[in-house]
């Protein structure tokens, strides 16, 4: 425990600093650090067996970081695609007959499943999608990091994407 708390107060406002060298917000490298501390923490009687704390460390950040960017660029994707397709079935719908009453139609459906959304996730759908707000934004107005943005954003995609699927394939 002594070991342990020795090598926090001695290590985290540098991996802090170096983490925030990588990733876009301090929020972030202070999460990717806090990981990385849990997991040392659940290792932590082997901690005396390891030779190079600081090379350790440093390095354990560094692919933290490394696998948030991963992450991020793969979300980002997702949304991207999820984007695309919401907007190629909006253009199918308006190259079908009578595409203001299957809109509407559409829009109650999409509407009642938006209803159904966990009360958090609802908001921060309706504060991207309705405001227009970006992730930063949301994430400052909630105090939540963008990564929970990210995901919430993601999680109500999904739930939509199945209703929309159910929907044209009938």
């Amino acid at each position: 425990m002594e070991n342990f708390s020795t090598i926090y107060v001695s290590y985290h406002a540098k991996l802090v600093r170096f983490a925030s060298d990588y990733l876009p917000s301090l929020e972030d490298a202070e999460n990717v650090v806090h990981d990385v501390f849990i997991d040392l923490w659940k290792n932590k009687e082997q901690i005396d067996e390891i030779k190079h704390i600081n090379a350790y460390l440093f390095r354990l950040v560094r692919n933290r970081c490394l696998d948030f960017i991963k992450h991020k660029v793969h979300e980002k994707a997702y949304e991207d695609y999820a984007l695309l397709e919401y907007q190629a079935r909006e253009g199918a719908l308006d190259m079908m007959g009578d595409s203001s009453l299957l809109t509407d139609e559409l829009m109650l459906i999409v509407r009642e499943e938006v209803i159904k959304l966990p009360p958090r996730c609802r908001q921060i759908f309706e504060m991207s999608r309705v405001d227009g707000l970006s992730h930063a934004e949301i994430a400052n107005q909630l105090m939540l990091s963008e990564n929970t943005v990210g995901v919430q954003l993601s999680i109500a995609l999904r739930r939509l994407r199945k209703v929309t699927d159910a929907y044209f394939d009938k």
